[in-house]
C-alpha cells in the first residue's frame, strides 16, 4: 500500500519498497530506456571506473507521477543521468486512496503548487466562508482563497 512521506515545504512523495510489487515493475520499465539496453543488466548499467549503478530516489509529482532513478556516472554518457518512469496504472489507484484522507486545504495547497492535479469542481463557484474570505475557482480550475 502506497505510504505518502511529506516534506517541510509542502512536497508529498512516496518510497516504494523492495516487497510491493510495483518495485520490480519500475525496475523492469527503467532497463527498457535505449540507453540501458545494450548492457547485460539493464538496471544496473555498472560503470567500471567507479563502480556507479542506478539508484532508485523517489515517486513523486512530475507533471503525472513518477518514479525518478539517478545514475551518478552512467557508463555510456560519463556523466549524470536521470530517468523518470511513470508509475503503473495499479499503483497510481493505491496513490489515489493513500491521498484521499488529505484535507480539502492541503489538496488546494498542493493543487496551487503545482504539486499534484486533484480534479477541481466541474463549475466555477463563488461562495462566502466562515471568516469572510471569498473562495472561488477560476476557469482553469485552480483555488484561490
Amino acid at each position: 500500500m502506497a505510504k505518502i512521506h511529506e516534506f517541510g515545504d509542502g512536497d508529498v512523495m512516496f518510497f516504494i519498497s523492495p516487497v510491493e510489487k510495483e518495485w520490480g515493475v519500475m525496475w523492469e520499465a527503467l532497463g527498457e530506456f535505449d540507453l540501458n539496453k545494450n548492457f547485460s543488466v539493464p538496471t544496473v548499467c555498472q560503470d567500471l571506473e567507479t563502480g556507479e549503478t542506478w539508484q532508485y530516489m523517489d515517486t513523486a509529482w512530475y507533471g503525472s507521477w513518477k518514479h525518478c532513478f539517478r545514475h551518478r556516472y552512467h557508463p555510456t554518457t560519463k556523466a549524470r543521468e536521470y530517468i523518470k518512469v511513470p508509475v503503473s496504472e495499479e499503483y497510481k489507484k493505491e496513490i489515489h486512496e493513500a491521498l484521499t484522507p488529505l484535507s480539502e486545504n492541503y489538496k488546494r495547497y498542493l493543487y496551487n503548487e503545482g504539486r499534484y492535479y486533484f480534479k477541481a469542481p466541474p463549475v466555477p463557484t463563488v461562495s462566502w466562508s466562515t471568516s469572510n474570505w471569498i473562495t472561488w475557482i477560476d476557469k482553469s480550475g485552480k483555488w484561490f482563497i
